[in-house]
């Protein structure tokens, strides 16, 4: 319940705008989670045919969200924050992690997969095993790791589970 319009207005202004489709995912999380650095073709897996789902969508900002806060969450001495421990805690540990690595078969098994060209320099390539997942539609939210103090974030794939057969 709000009693304050002005205070109403002012969170309506921050909320994140409905995702429609998996092209307005795309574009609202390039332009709002700045501390993540985007391949120009992470999204591509998604707009090229699977069958849009506002959960599965709403699920994928919540994870990207996730690691926008924990890139951020760092001292000035490059040591996590206690809000990034927490972070660490509450999302990468534990069976139920929203993130996880790959398992050492799947690292073997799927490795040209699994390395994507950085999207600061496309002639280094990033090997991109951990990853947010997303069970509705079993989609896969891939990016680099560690997740450093003063080093980029790099999410490199958005899209179908990349290690299933």
């Amino acid at each position: 319940n709000w009693r304050d319009v002005s205070k109403l207005e002012e969170m309506l202004r921050h909320a994140a705008p409905p995702i429609r489709s998996w092209d307005d995912l795309r574009e609202t999380s390039t332009s709002r989670f700045k501390s993540l650095t985007f391949a120009e073709d992470c999204f591509s897996p998604l707009l090229a045919g699977v069958p849009f789902a506002k959960s599965s969508a709403d699920r994928i900002r919540a994870l990207l969200d996730i690691l926008d806060r924990f890139a951020r969450a760092f001292d000035t001495d490059g040591a996590r924050t206690p809000e990034g421990q927490r972070i660490y805690q509450d999302y990468f540990t534990g069976d139920n992690a929203l993130f996880s690595d790959s398992s050492n078969k799947e690292k073997t098994n799927f490795r040209k997969e699994l390395t994507f060209r950085n999207p600061n320099n496309q002639e280094k390539k990033l090997f991109c095993t951990w990853h947010g997942k997303e069970r509705h539609k079993n989609l896969r939210l891939h990016f680099s790791w560690p997740i450093q103090s003063g080093m980029p974030v790099y999410v490199v794939y958005t899209g179908p589970k990349i290690t299933k057969r």
